[in-house]
């Protein structure tokens, strides 16, 4: 499990807004984009040239964004730069389900359901709307309160952690320290709530089933390296089929996969000529269905890969959500097909990722459709 320590990230990346990010936007005077992508049409959103790791996952946290995008002609020299955005995505949807599922377990008690039958005009639920600096005061005012809750609902983490005797001492501490993370993303209104009802008994059960909740997401974590780990590899096989493509499209290049893979000075020049072409691969992560009317509108976290000269009606095709995939393949026959990189290490790691998964409640599927031209386009989707 890593810690991103950079301050800020520059890779030219765009953001697609949810309707409330787009209002959050516009009310702050930014001219918004109409970017376009791969589901069709176009969308608002901006573009990020440097990316602050904080206010990314704020916005994400939030509901700001609906997805990222970036591209490239091949991404092996800003691996560093990607590894890091891909983490610090996964890791902002995770703040955002555990700040959704800790507000559930509060509006869904008996003594919050109590005082809305009580309190009509004030209700608490998913649509109460109290300015965060209104909240951050009486926070603050009340910050010994605050921090009593807080180390209530950290101690037993502190605990297991401590007595885990398989764990480093550095690994230990980044798990505190994510334990104090994933606290610092839950919104104001959660600690207005917890010490509005400090006093009563059935508040003890409620901190229990946080400081539950929090242990898990903890285990949960280790999915950002997993699935990072795992893009990484697919876009090592991916770069080079896209290069393959443009090779055999452009007749000026009569390139092979070796020469690709091992003549700099070709493969250098072939990146140029798609950089003119705009031949890129794309990288996508999504935050929940793309569906305003689901039930569940943030149960998943997706990464897509596909070549940006994909077709709209090739990729509905290949991915509509609940579709077979018609002349689709598994991840492993993708590997197995491609012959390019580490297909051991690739399946390792979705080995990997398939386990942790399993054993912290979450369900991963992989689905690889090839769209014309024999470029992937691959969905990765973690369901919660």
């Amino acid at each position: 499990m890593t810690i991103y320590r950079k301050n800020h990230i520059e890779l030219g990346t765009k953001a697609v807004l949810t309707n409330e990010g787009a209002g959050f936007f516009l009310r702050r005077g930014y001219r918004l984009s109409r970017i376009s992508t791969v589901d069709g049409g176009k969308q608002f959103g901006i573009r990020l040239a440097r990316i602050l790791p904080n206010t990314l996952q704020h916005m994400i946290r939030t509901g700001y964004f609906s997805s990222l995008e970036t591209s490239n002609v091949e991404f092996t020299t800003v691996r560093s730069d990607l590894m890091d955005l891909s983490k610090l995505t996964i890791f902002g949807f995770l703040y955002k389900r555990f700040d959704k599922e800790v507000f559930d377990i509060l509006v869904n008690s008996s003594l919050v359901r109590a005082w809305n039958r009580f309190n009509p005009n004030r209700v608490i639920d998913e649509k109460t709307r109290i300015s965060d600096r209104v909240l951050r005061s009486v926070m603050s005012k009340n910050y010994i309160l605050l921090k009593s809750i807080r180390k209530s609902i950290t101690t037993p983490l502190i605990k297991t952690v401590m007595s885990n005797t398989s764990s480093l001492a550095d690994e230990k501490n980044v798990m505190i320290f994510l334990g104090d993370k994933f606290l610092d993303n839950t919104r104001p209104l959660i600690w207005f709530i917890l010490m509005k009802f400090s006093h009563e008994k059935e508040c003890e059960t409620l901190i229990r089933q946080i400081s539950e909740r929090l242990e898990l997401y903890i285990r949960r974590s280790t999915i950002a390296d997993y699935l990072t780990l795992l893009l990484v590899e697919m876009i090592l096989i991916a770069e080079v089929l896209n290069m393959q493509k443009f090779s055999k499209r452009d007749k000026t290049f009569g390139i092979s996969t070796e020469e690709i893979q091992h003549d700099a000075i070709r493969r250098n020049a072939l990146l140029e000529a798609m950089k003119v072409a705009k031949v890129n691969l794309v990288i996508g992560w999504r935050f929940g269905n793309s569906s305003t009317t689901s039930i569940n509108s943030d149960d998943k976290l997706q990464i897509v890969v596909y070549n940006s000269e994909a077709n709209y009606l090739d990729f509905k095709e290949k991915f509509s959500e609940g579709m077979e995939i018609k002349n689709g393949v598994s991840l492993q026959e993708f590997y197995n097909d491609a012959s390019i990189g580490n297909p051991e290490l690739g399946l390792q790691y979705q080995g990997y990722l398939r386990e942790e998964c399993s054993k912290v409640g979450l369900r991963f599927t992989s689905k690889v459709g090839m769209v014309r031209g024999g470029v992937p386009s691959i969905t990765l989707t973690i369901r919660f």
